[in-house]
């Protein structure tokens, strides 16, 4: 206690040392800050202005996915694949491009702007003079810094022109191999779907099809009827073999009819005269599973050329754009008062500084005395 008791009055006498040592000169002190502050206002003074000028623009909502609508999409299993929006990126990778910047430093001649001999340098000043920012709300803040004060703010909505330009060509070269693409694909669903309707048509003239299900249906019904009635003439010919000697006409002619009849009652099973309007019902089987095939194929095609159609047409329109692509909020315009330099900060950073390094300056001159 008593140690630390003593180092705090050492303290206390070291600064009031320094108090009195600083009160003493205090016009020395005075007189210094007075001079750097009349100084470093001078230096501020004929330090040259600069201004910057900024232009706004906003990210664009997302656009429609060239794959087609979310509902489409989803009717073939393939709602996960939309993205969101990347428009954002795009500008910034422009921004960043060589080709934006060397046709910002051609157009107004900044090589000889900036007093540099070839075009790499010249790149290089511009490259620090040129600030791309984007905010907490996704806009994209373009500012540049120049000593000219009509000059920024050409130099930025040019920027701002170039970017829109450059979007727009790499938009519709977008839009172009989307059409290709999709154009490619439509039309050779298109073929699968012509040659599968043509197959489908030929075998089903090539079976005697109109209706696989109507025919089997009637046909079934026409057997059911065939085999009635030669049950019925079966009936017929035992009352008749009872009744009558067996070389009647009228037992021949009975057999006959029933001879006839299961003739066309087997026609059904297996081939024959019938199979222009019925199928043969030992091949319904096949018959069906092979129509059944057919039919998921034109459906299956059916749905992508139902797919794919309105996405060539919005392509083929995508490709045909060539309106702005930006949304501007705010547009560059010739500052009123400069960026820098800051005059008020400047004198007073170096007031501060030369009262801390002459009250520094006397304390240690006066310790050196005293030694």
């Amino acid at each position: 206690m008593n140690d630390s008791k003593i180092s705090e009055n050492k303290r206390e006498v070291n600064l009031m040392n320094y108090w009195n040592i600083i009160w003493k000169r205090k016009k020395f002190i005075i007189v210094a800050v007075i001079i750097v502050t009349f100084v470093s206002v001078g230096v501020s003074l004929l330090l040259p202005k600069w201004y910057r000028a900024t232009s706004v623009i906003l990210s664009p909502s997302t656009e429609a996915s060239p794959l087609g609508s979310m509902s489409i999409l989803s009717n073939l299993g393939m709602g996960g694949m939309v993205g969101g929006n990347e428009n954002i990126f795009r500008y910034l990778a422009i921004l960043k491009s060589r080709a934006l910047r060397e046709s910002v430093v051609e157009k107004f001649v900044l090589q000889e702007h900036y007093s540099c001999e070839s075009l790499e340098p010249a790149l290089k000043k511009f490259d620090k003079k040129f600030e791309v920012r984007v905010g907490d709300e996704n806009q994209v803040a373009i500012s540049v810094l120049d000593k000219d004060q009509e000059l920024v703010a050409h130099i930025v909505n040019y920027v701002v022109e170039c970017l829109d330009s450059i979007n727009i060509i790499l938009s519709v070269a977008n839009a172009r191999s989307n059409r290709v693409f999709i154009e490619s694909q439509f039309n050779q669903v298109l073929d699968s779907l012509r040659t599968t309707s043509t197959n489908s048509a030929s075998f089903m003239k090539k079976k005697g099809i109109l209706s696989l299900p109507d025919q089997v249906t009637i046909g079934v019904e026409k057997a059911a009827d065939i085999q009635a009635e030669i049950t019925y003439k079966e009936i017929e010919l035992e009352v008749a073999k009872k009744s009558l000697s067996e070389d009647n006409p009228r037992i021949n002619q009975i057999m006959y009819k029933i001879e006839s009849l299961k003739e066309k009652y087997n026609e059904f099973f297996h081939g024959g005269d019938v199979r222009k309007l019925f199928p043969d019902f030992s091949e319904v089987p096949d018959l069906g599973v092979k129509l059944a095939e057919m039919q998921r194929e034109v459906e299956y095609y059916s749905k992508l050329i139902e797919f794919l159609g309105p996405q060539y047409e919005q392509a083929k329109i995508e490709e045909a754009k060539t309106i702005p692509t930006l949304q501007i909020l705010d547009k560059a315009v010739q500052p009123e008062r400069k960026y820098k330099p800051k005059r008020s900060l400047i004198v007073i950073i170096c007031a501060f500084l030369s009262l801390i390094i002459s009250s520094s300056f006397v304390i240690i001159k006066e310790n050196i005395k005293d030694q």
